[in-house]
């Protein structure tokens, strides 16, 4: 299994969130990047961790000896994959007796080892929000040429570009005519891009989820109004379409540099719009604040969008009854509750297990509404 591009990241997290596994193991790992011998320190530290991790999964495994087997099997097929002769700054590994995968990302992580019945993601949630991923489309040549980025780092997209290359030909085209007459070969060829790219969007339609990352386009003025309008088309919002006008070969540093500050600009006005539909909100009593009427909602699945402040964690105990229970200190009878050693974590893996959305904002912005605050589906 190939490793997730940062463009796929969403999309995968929703997928493990709230997966129950008999063992899953979850590794943050800071990787060397500067050393003669990048490599083999690169395996030292992966192997150390790895082996850390079947060291706990051992314990809490038990009397089931194959579980153990069939990560150590994982782990075996999964280390061959990963970039450690030019690695990025920070690898997260993701592995189950099912499922095995790893995030290759361009920023720091603290080194961890997680091993419990689901995946943890908290560090990966604030990364994300941090690095807005983005999707960007150049056209050149009258091709459409698709990257993800996070930050100023822009990868090519050679699976989705193959694609793109497929959806370009189509037999038996009927060329436009005028009058009878056969047009220039400029009519021709905006005809034929205009059908190209309608065929490539609607094939996005289907496959990328836009509902939370920004859209850069970059073309000449004609192509980029035809892509800006089918982009619309398929329900990409407005505000989340970026446009660059040039014409360009590659995404060179220059390029990285001004999309970056676009995506800056994105996230300001993102989170403009997120404090005004905290006050519409309000107004219909749409709205929990404060960890313990959020852990309540988000437990019944009845919240649409969390806002939390970073590094806002919370140790507490809940019993399930409903509402939900919540106590910040031990109580009196232990066996009756259920200890979070930070709740701020399980509400997260909540919401999103019920297809919600979570934003982050930096420490201090969420004082007013202590720390956390719930967008709910329903008053």
């Amino acid at each position: 299994m190939s490793h997730s591009t940062p463009h796929l990241l969403h999309e995968v997290l929703r997928e493990l969130v709230g997966k129950q596994e008999p063992i899953a193991i979850t590794i943050h790992l800071p990787l060397f990047r500067k050393d003669p011998a990048l490599r083999k320190k690169n395996e030292v530290l992966v192997r150390n961790a790895i082996r850390e991790s079947l060291q706990i999964a051992q314990k809490k495994a038990g009397n089931q000896p194959g579980i153990l087997a069939r990560l150590e099997e994982q782990f075996n097929v999964l280390v061959p994959q990963l970039p450690l002769d030019k690695p990025p700054q920070s690898i997260v590994i993701v592995v189950s007796p099912s499922y095995r995968n790893f995030f290759a990302l361009p920023f720091s992580v603290e080194k961890k080892v997680v091993v419990d019945r689901t995946f943890e993601i908290r560090a990966i949630l604030y990364a994300v929000n941090r690095w807005i991923p983005y999707y960007l489309f150049l056209v050149q040549d009258q091709q459409i040429i698709p990257y993800s980025g996070i930050g100023t780092e822009v990868r090519r997209l050679h699976d989705l570009e193959e694609v793109f290359r497929q959806l370009r030909v189509v037999p038996d085209i009927e060329k436009p005519t005028r009058g009878g007459q056969n047009p220039d070969e400029t009519i021709v060829a905006q005809h034929a891009f205009a059908g190209y790219a309608s065929r490539v969007f609607a094939y996005l339609r289907g496959q990328l989820n836009f509902r939370d990352i920004p859209v850069v386009l970059i073309a000449n003025p004609q192509e980029l109004g035809i892509v800006h309008r089918l982009a619309e088309d398929i329900g990409i919002p407005p505000e989340n379409i970026l446009r660059i006008t040039k014409d360009l070969r590659d995404i060179d540093r220059a390029t990285a540099e001004e999309v970056y500050q676009l995506i800056q600009e994105w996230i300001v006005a993102h989170r403009r719009r997120l404090k005004n539909r905290i006050e519409r909100y309000f107004k219909v009593r749409r709205v929990a604040s404060g960890i313990v009427e959020v852990a309540q909602t988000a437990y019944m699945g009845a919240v649409e969008t969390l806002l939390v402040e970073e590094n806002f964690s919370v140790h507490a105990w809940t019993k399930e009854q409903i509402p939900l229970q919540v106590q910040l200190s031990p109580p009196d009878q232990p066996e009756d509750w259920h200890e979070h050693a930070d709740l701020v974590d399980d509400i997260i893996e909540f919401v999103l297990q019920y297809k919600g959305r979570v934003f982050f904002f930096p420490e201090g912005d969420l004082k007013d509404y202590g720390r956390i605050l719930a967008l709910l589906r329903f008053a």
